[in-house]
């Protein structure tokens, strides 16, 4: 589903854009599908289709032109926003980084491995 601010971004998108002139005859629906098409393609062309990991899809997006790259990231950052502004109103959300305020941290064992990343083997010890 599109973000509730995708509109925004695909106005700025068309306005920044120099196909505009193309556009302008068009309305802003239109304008705005224009705009998912482009998003569309430049995905497929950096060959990311189906369901890429994160990593991948920041990897990928970098090899696109700039204006092309602030748009696919605008509407990410925009949809993960909504994400988490939902899973914060039903209380699903999970904080991610929490701080510890100490003035002495004395560790009860030796870190355990909780987690191995598959693709590089990167552990995370607990």
């Amino acid at each position: 589903a599109p973000s509730r601010n995708s509109n925004d971004i695909l106005d700025k998108f068309v306005i920044g854009k120099e196909v505009a002139a193309q556009l302008m005859e068009k309305d802003q629906e239109a304008k705005r599908v224009f705009v998912l098409v482009e998003a569309s393609d430049a995905l497929i062309e950096v060959g990311l289709t189906g369901d890429p990991n994160v990593k991948k899809f920041l990897n990928r997006i970098a090899g696109l032109d700039v204006s092309r790259q602030n748009l696919i990231f605008s509407l990410f950052m925009a949809t993960l926003d909504d994400v988490i502004a939902d899973a914060k109103a039903t209380g699903e959300f999970e904080g991610s980084v929490e701080d510890i305020r100490a003035s002495r941290v004395t560790l009860k064992g030796a870190p355990e491995v909780i987690a191995t990343d598959t693709s590089c083997g990167a552990k995370t010890e607990l």
